[in-house]
């Protein structure tokens, strides 16, 4: 039995080797890679596939025995162990674990665990196959698809995918952007026809189930697309065909563009083209034919059958400059290449005359032409209308040239457009220097007066301007009007110069009569007042004198007694001559008012008086300071001026306090039109608010213990006033007084810019 034993364990050893030879043989054979290792991991067999594939990737030149995970990374050899792991506690079953790398080829793996017929452990089997064109193929199936959907994000248009076999339609993300509809996957092409517009549907369903019988691999249709909010959109719809090797369609690729712009804009121009009556044209040289739109047979009045040809084209033109015109442009677009556009006149089919445009381009090609092809517009109403505004614009440049008034207009950038004779005239400059020229730039100080201010305001406001301006640059006064429209202004204006100086010397004159009216009531209350005081003090000493007169009559009184009446007489005599003479005196100086005047020197004038009351000034030591340096002189009647000042510095002289030596100052400084003189003194002073009404009247005394007659203050007003001046005064008791003498310069006649614009 051991023998026997012995011989069978050697009989199926040798089988078993005889399996495992012809089992080695096929493995060999096969293009997949074989392989078997231990539980531990070691190889124990592999196939020439295998080796040859990846045998470089392990470091030692002998395999077997070594650790078949040692080429992988981590991530990988974790995928490996967990299949091997799921094989080990479930022998004879198969999993599966897959290596997709740049660094290896990638391989698909079934993993078995084998054990033998009494279980005892055994050896995990590998059976793995190359992947990698199949990764290749998805990684560029994943890009097509990634490209696919950019494009769809990319593009304006919306594209979209239909698979016939499945009934599958994709909209991409243009049908959101443009139609408001959900992009993705739907159920079929129902979906879509469902959006079809009801008058365009038959037609573009009928197109495409065409296409789908046909052999064409390209479709486009246009029609009406319903949008997400009901309304429909013009489109253009293009498709890509994909078919087999017999024809039978595959798939449908397409994009969906929105024209609805394109659409209306077609539609205006269409439109415009009627409006504008502009009929198209072609001569075909090739074929001998030549074309004419519906709008071109309408401009020459032919029935819509009409068939122009080489003999009749020209019949339409009016004999002269019209015909010739036409034949010699059309001969030189077609042998010189040259496109021309003139305007002739026609005579129609129904004998009316017209005006029309033609407008010609060739097409040339080696040298040949092939064709022309141009536009009629019928331009009759337009000749029309530029004659009447041509002859309007006539009768307007008539009109502004021969008003009076200079006229000029120019837009809103200042570039002049108008310039009539009178401008020219008005202004010096010619209408050739001026036309299409900026009008600041031809007067640029005018940028800094009034008349640009008003110009400012016409153009924001778009309101009319009128008003009066000088314009120092002319030494001229221009009335203006200036008028917006909506191509910029239009400014008439006039030379007023003439008007303003008339005026100005009127308003000079208003204000002459004023003033001499206001001296006119001044000197008759004077007179009034000065007439009132001479009355009652000449009533006074002539009484007196006939009281006493009476008496010396009388027989009764003593030669002693009539002795003193003869003096009382006498000194009442006196008292007459004295107001005799002040009365002469006054009306001297008003008599002379017409004296001639002169420059007077202030500095000179007082010197002279120092010189006069010289033992005076010594003997009270009076000092005098005077400042005239702003004014140094004035322009009056030199005695008069000397008057005044010889009054004023007797009257500080007498009027004096007694425990202080005289001060007494003058100074000049310019007023508006004229000099101011302020006269100072440190004397008595005058209670103004009981005697100042009364201050400068004629025998008005404020002083009764210092003699005098009270003739100065007045005749230093009347003086004053007589040379056109005024005088004001302050004083209080012991402090002194202050009068202030105002005088107009002689020259001074000349109306301010003030009153100019008034």
């Amino acid at each position: 039995m051991q023998a026997t034993f012995h011989t069978v364990t050697e009989y199926y050893n040798a089988k078993k080797l005889i399996l495992n030879e012809s089992l080695k043989g096929i493995t060999q054979a096969m293009r997949d890679y074989i392989i078997r290792t231990d539980v531990e991991g070691l190889f124990t067999y592999f196939n020439d596939n295998f080796l040859e594939d990846f045998g470089l990737l392990f470091d030692t030149k002998y395999i077997l025995g070594n650790n078949s995970l040692s080429p992988l990374k981590k991530y990988h050899q974790n995928k490996i162990i967990s299949a091997v792991k799921k094989c080990l506690n479930h022998p004879n079953r198969i999993f599966q674990a897959e290596i997709r790398t740049s660094y290896i080829r990638a391989t698909h793996w079934d993993f078995i665990y084998v054990t033998n017929t009494i279980g005892e452990l055994g050896e995990i089997q590998g059976v793995g196959f190359d992947i990698s064109g199949q990764m290749k193929a998805e990684q560029s199936l994943m890009e097509s698809d990634s490209r696919f959907k950019l494009a769809c994000k990319a593009t304006s248009d919306a594209i979209w995918d239909w698979d016939p076999k499945t009934n599958r339609l994709f909209w991409g993300e243009g049908f959101n952007t443009l139609f408001g509809h959900d992009s993705g996957y739907s159920c079929g092409r129902n979906k879509w026809e469902s959006h079809l517009h009801p008058q365009d549907a038959l037609n573009t369903i009928n197109s495409v189930n065409a296409v789908i019988e046909g052999t064409d691999k390209h479709w486009h249709a246009k029609y009406r697309f319903k949008k997400g909010n009901g309304n429909y959109a013009f489109v253009i719809d293009r498709g890509v065909i994909i078919r087999d090797e017999k024809n039978a369609i595959i798939r449908i690729v397409g994009a969906l563009q929105d024209i609805t712009e394109k659409k209306k804009t077609e539609q205006l121009l269409e439109k415009a083209t009627f409006l504008s009556r502009i009929g198209n044209f072609e001569v075909d040289f090739v074929n001998n034919e030549i074309y004419w739109s519906d709008m071109a047979k309408e401009i020459h009045e032919v029935a819509t059958d009409f068939i122009p040809d080489f003999n009749n084209v020209y019949s339409f033109y009016i004999t002269g400059s019209s015909l010739d015109m036409m034949k010699k442009s059309f001969l030189d677009s077609k042998k010189k290449n040259m496109p021309f556009d003139t305007e002739v006149q026609i005579i129609t089919a129904k004998q009316t005359k017209r005006w029309v445009r033609v407008v010609v381009v060739p097409e040339f090609s080696q040298g040949k032409c092939l064709r022309i092809i141009g536009s009629f517009q019928d331009i009759n109403n337009i000749i029309k209308i530029e004659s009447e505004v041509l002859k309007a614009n006539e009768e307007k440049e008539f009109i502004l040239e021969s008003i009076g008034d200079a006229f000029f207009a120019m837009d809103y950038n200042g570039m002049i457009t108008y310039w009539n004779k009178q401008s020219e005239k008005l202004l010096n400059i010619s209408k050739q220097k001026t036309l299409g020229k900026n009008i600041w730039q031809i007067f640029p100080k005018v940028l800094h007066s009034s008349f640009f201010s008003y110009y400012t305001k016409c153009v924001e406001e778009k309101k009319n301007q009128h008003f009066e301006v000088y314009i120092e640059l002319m030494d001229k006064w221009l009335e203006v009007s200036a008028h917006p429209s909506s191509k910029g202004l239009s400014v008439y204006f006039k030379d007023i110069s003439l008007r303003k100086e008339t005026d100005s010397r009127l308003l000079k004159l208003n204000k002459d009569l004023q003033e001499y009216t206001k001296e006119l009531v001044t000197a008759n209350k004077n007179l009034e007042q000065f007439s009132f005081i001479l009355s009652h003090n000449l009533r006074a000493p002539v009484a007196n004198i006939l009281g006493l007169a009476n008496l010396m009559e009388g027989k009764e009184y003593l030669p002693e007694v009539k002795e003193i009446f003869m003096q009382e007489i006498s000194n009442n005599a006196n008292r007459l001559d004295n107001i005799i003479i002040d009365l002469n005196n006054v009306l001297q100086v008003k008599s002379n008012i017409s004296l001639q005047r002169e420059f007077v020197i202030l500095e000179n004038l007082i010197g002279s008086i120092k010189l006069q009351i010289k033992n005076s000034l010594q003997k009270e030591q009076v000092q005098i300071i005077t400042r005239f340096e702003d004014m140094p002189e004035l322009e009056t009647v030199k005695s008069y001026l000397h008057s005044i000042f010889f009054n004023l510095i007797t009257n500080s002289i007498k009027y004096r306090k007694h425990d202080f030596s005289p001060i007494i100052e003058i100074y000049s400084k310019k007023s508006k039109g004229g000099i101011k003189i302020i006269y100072k003194d440190n004397g008595l002073g005058i209670d103004l608010s009981k005697k100042g009404k009364n201050i400068f009247g004629l025998y008005q005394r404020f002083h009764l213990h210092i003699e005098g007659k009270g003739m100065g203050l007045f005749m230093v007003k009347t003086l004053v006033e007589l040379l056109g001046g005024k005088i004001s005064v302050l004083s209080e008791i012991d402090k002194g007084t202050q009068f202030t003498l105002e005088f107009k310069n002689k020259n001074s006649n000349s109306i301010t810019q003030d009153e100019k614009d008034e």
